[in-house]
Formats: structure tokens, C-alpha cells, sequence
């Protein structure tokens, strides 16, 4: 379910229970995006676009990091090559530094 404070007009994804106890509160209004508006990918929340990479059914979505999730929801590449491009991200993060010369 889609909550926005609107006192900061911020808008994020939230379980249905946790939305339906925000919304008893006079600061946070239901903003389900309707049907034929365009979401901004980039203003989500990773957990948000998950959510949706999930609904989506797209494969490997939970590893996938911000940038992997938005390519793999606008279909700007295959499932595949956003696991893969993450996973290449992550071995090289993951590789040690280079040990200084003596």
C-alpha cells in the first residue's frame, strides 16, 4: 500500500497492516498510484522495488541492487543481465586491495 506524510509530501511503500494504522493518523494520506499515472522508478524505495520486481516475477530480484532493479522494471535489460551485472558488481567490491609495493 502506497502512504504519503503530507507534511513532507514523501511517498513510500508500506504492508497493508502498517498503512492502514498510518492512515488513522491526520499526517499520512493513502497516495495508491492510479492506473494510468507513470511512477518514477528512482524516487522508490529499494524495498519498494522489490516488491514490485517480485510481483513482476523477476528472477533473482532480491539480490539485485537500485540501479539493477530500475533496468530490470523498465526493461531496459533481461532479468538475466541485471543478476548478472549485480553479481559482477558485487565480486568486484568484494575483491581485496592490492597489497602497497616495498
Amino acid at each position: 500500500m502506497w502512504v504519503k506524510n503530507t507534511r513532507t509530501n514523501k511517498k513510500w511503500f508500506v504492508p497493508d497492516e502498517q498503512g492502514k494504522r498510518l492512515l488513522k493518523d491526520k499526517d499520512y494520506e493513502s497516495a495508491e498510484p492510479s492506473a494510468d499515472s507513470a511512477v518514477n522508478l528512482a524516487e522508490l524505495t529499494v524495498e519498494a522495488l522489490r516488491k514490485r520486481a517480485a510481483d513482476k516475477a523477476v528472477p533473482g530480484y532480491q539480490s539485485l541492487n537500485k540501479d539493477a532493479l530500475i533496468k530490470a522494471l523498465n526493461g531496459d535489460q533481461t532479468d538475466e543481465q541485471a543478476v548478472t551485472e549485480a553479481n559482477s558488481q558485487d565480486s568486484v567490491d568484494q575483491q581485496p586491495a592490492a597489497s602497497p609495493a616495498k
